[in-house]
């Protein structure tokens, strides 16, 4: 009885690291660049940053017969305050910029909308 409780014990500590990583860690990272098309500060109850960027190019519509362009959305930590600043000033700008992101496996609500998270922002010339 013993040997199956500590056993079951060791079961339940490797489950809740496992599930932590999965909620908490990073799928995958990289860099996406374009123009910022919109910023904003969603939510009912808990308020988060949603972006979209313009990447370039066109896909084509199949439903309509027309082009649309190529959006990308992401959200924003409301904590990274620098992200943010620089993020609403290439939008005002109508700047290029390229993103850092980390994407997570999971999308949860209280952090945003999307499971890309910008964490850096570099204006491009």
């Amino acid at each position: 009885m013993r040997r199956f409780l500590v056993l079951l014990a060791l079961l339940l500590v490797l489950a809740l690291i496992l599930g932590g990583y999965y909620l908490m860690g990073d799928y995958s990272e990289g860099n996406r660049s374009g123009v910022v098309q919109k910023l904003s500060r969603k939510g009912i109850f808990f308020k988060t940053w949603e972006g979209q960027l313009n990447l370039g190019g066109f896909n084509t519509d199949a439903t309509s017969g027309g082009v649309a362009p190529t959006i990308w959305e992401f959200s924003v930590r409301s904590k990274n305050q620098e992200v943010l600043d620089k993020l609403e000033e290439a939008s005002l700008k109508g700047s290029r910029v390229k993103l850092h992101y980390k994407e997570k496996f999971v999308q949860l609500f209280w952090l945003g909308e999307t499971t890309y998270f910008v964490d850096e922002v570099i204006m491009m010339e």
